[in-house]
């Protein structure tokens, strides 16, 4: 059975390409958004087991969708890691909520 995916990210382009390949690596792409208010309720709506997160998009921060589609249960991924455009090393999102 796959892994029920949703992929979110400003850049319908990247959207596309990141299914294809989620999809070949045995994802089941349930869904896309462009935007966190869309990714939260495509969340609630679809229950994906995993959700690919843009940490910048056009209304609000990746991280802050992240944790409100934790509080709201919509997903129960729980290890988030976000890749840095500048250094291309990725981080943990521990170190972006606590403040």
């Amino acid at each position: 059975m796959s892994i029920t995916t949703l992929v979110v990210d400003d850049h319908a382009g990247f959207r596309t390409s990141a299914g294809v390949l989620l999809q070949m690596d045995g994802f089941e792409v349930v869904g896309e958004a462009a935007d966190g208010a869309a990714a939260i309720s495509a969340a609630e709506s679809l229950r994906p087991e995993f959700v690919l997160l843009d940490v910048q998009l056009p209304d609000s921060e990746g991280f802050d969708v992240f944790r409100e589609i934790l509080a709201k249960g919509f997903c129960s991924v729980r290890s988030p890691t976000s890749m840095s455009r500048r250094s291309g090393q990725p981080r943990s999102a521990a170190s972006r909520t606590s403040s």
